[in-house]
């Protein structure tokens, strides 16, 4: 499947495609329209959004999903080079989805260009966990963000996974 390295190709038909092929959202509704929100703080090698959805029919489908694409032209060379877009990707597409009680967002889609370096993450938005800054970010959220990266590698710890290259 092809798929969008901007949020202009964020669109309402391969929304639809990429959340029902995910298995939360029915055949009998669709996406109806969607409207892209840039999260607060970006990183310097990814664009982060939030997309918030509506559906042409009642649904339990998710409200908003979040979208990491390429950053800048400038720095897709070194998330291509430094194997950042691809080991993201594959973490959230292999490992994660093998290990559904992780406190990680959900991925719906995942793929990875290794030609172009492009990429996408379509993930579960965690709402309540609003993106990290160096600067500002208060120590419960902190104590939150390490408590989640310890369940991560506890759960890990000693199996084949915690072994294979990323």
């Amino acid at each position: 499947m092809t798929f969008p390295i901007d949020p202009s190709g964020l669109t309402p038909a391969w929304l639809t495609t990429v959340v029902r092929d995910a298995g939360v959202l029915p055949p009998s509704a669709a996406v109806a329209h969607c409207a892209i929100e840039p999260i607060a703080e970006q990183g310097a090698t990814s664009l982060t959004v939030r997309i918030r959805l509506d559906y042409t029919a009642p649904t339990d489908a998710p409200a908003s999903v979040i979208a990491k694409l390429p950053g800048p032209a400038a720095m897709r060379e070194v998330g291509r080079d430094s194997g950042i877009y691809r080991l993201e990707t594959w973490f959230y597409s292999r490992i994660a989805a093998a290990n559904p009680t992780w406190p990680v967002p959900r991925c719906y889609f995942a793929n990875y260009d290794r030609t172009t370096g492009a990429f996408i993450l379509l993930l579960e938005d965690f709402d309540a966990w609003p993106p990290g800054d160096l600067f500002t970010t208060n120590v419960d959220h902190i104590r939150r963000m390490l408590a989640a990266a310890a369940a991560v590698h506890a759960a890990a710890w000693g199996r084949p996974i915690a072994h294979e290259r990323w």
